[in-house]
């Protein structure tokens, strides 16, 4: 799979992540804390900064499965196997 495709994949899997987050937790944080409380600076970069962490920690983990799951080839062939070198026979006795 070429790099391309593996980067559109990361960003979609980042986009819809930080959607999910967003549409979730900003309820949540409306009826937990009220209106009032996004509209303060260090609380908005509080939320954003933990929907970074979320996005950026989830779309790793979900990489790391599909890399894992043989779905993503992304690092090249030679990451993925480490092939037994024979070795060498002696000829004892000969």
């Amino acid at each position: 799979m070429g790099k391309v495709w593996v980067l559109i994949v990361a960003i979609t899997i980042f986009s819809l992540l930080s959607l999910l987050f967003y549409k979730s937790m900003n309820g949540y944080v409306s009826e937990a804390y009220g209106k009032k409380w996004l509209k303060i600076w260090g609380n908005k970069i509080y939320f954003w900064q933990s929907l970074l962490f979320v996005s950026i920690a989830g779309t790793a983990l979900i990489m790391f499965l599909l890399k894992w799951g043989n779905v993503l080839t992304f690092l090249g062939e030679q990451y993925d196997t480490y092939p037994i070198k024979k070795m060498p026979t002696l000829a004892l006795g000969k």
